[in-house]
């Protein structure tokens, strides 16, 4: 949640027909078997650049906004902890750009691992990773653009089911710098985790178009 009634997530995480058929966002819990508040997505704003990627390369502009409003299931009391929206890098005159070595962390209740057997986790999971050169992988060279981040550590990764989530800055207060998009494998060598870059340069300025778009509009350029 990055403001009042907004969720920021990956494109391919959500499509107009999910909006139609009543899908909700879950706020305020650890576990998501239970607990937590819901509210209806009544809205969403996809980056019109967005190209669906591929086993082998990423995706392109990956980015959307959802809304969400309260409706006759949604009951606050029932969060674990109230929601607080996180603040995202570039909205301050002292962010920074973030380059390879940051201390970062990822979050979601994606896979425990990739291929046969792996399972959704029903409880928030953190990896902790630091930010690298997305063409330090030899997979990844010519694939990437500088709208992207990389992140890895050795055996730590988001993996399916995580994307969408929050890339954030380790150390003090909670940042957002990028979004789970994409990647090769799950923990994998030399195949690390593709995020959105979030910045001054890039998307904080489509964000707030976004949220102040004509309701009728569910992309934007």
């Amino acid at each position: 949640m990055i403001a009042s009634a907004w969720v920021l997530t990956a494109a391919h995480c959500i499509a107009q027909d999910q909006v139609e058929r009543g899908y909700r966002v879950r706020l305020g819990t650890l576990d998501a078997r239970n607990g937590g508040v819901t509210y209806r997505i009544d809205r969403m704003v996809r980056h019109g650049g967005y190209i669906v990627g591929t086993a082998d390369g990423p995706p392109l502009n990956d980015i959307a906004l959802v809304h969400f409003v309260a409706d006759d299931q949604t009951n606050p009391s029932a969060a674990d902890h109230t929601p607080q929206p996180i603040r995202l890098n570039g909205t301050r005159a002292g962010d920074r750009i973030v380059g390879p070595g940051a201390d970062v962390t990822v979050t979601g209740w994606g896979k425990n691992k990739s291929g046969p057997g792996a399972r959704f986790s029903p409880v928030l999971r953190q990896a902790d990773l630091q930010t690298v050169s997305c063409d330090s992988a030899p997979d990844y060279r010519g694939k990437t653009s500088d709208a992207m981040l990389c992140a890895a550590a050795p055996g730590e990764d988001a993996c399916q089911g995580d994307s969408g989530g929050p890339l954030i800055l380790t150390s003090g207060e909670p940042v957002l710098i990028g979004i789970v998009s994409w990647g090769m494998g799950c923990g994998e060598a030399n195949h690390p985790g593709l995020y959105v870059r979030i910045d001054r340069s890039h998307y904080i300025d489509w964000i707030a178009r976004a949220m102040k778009s004509d309701p009728k509009l569910n992309r934007l350029n």
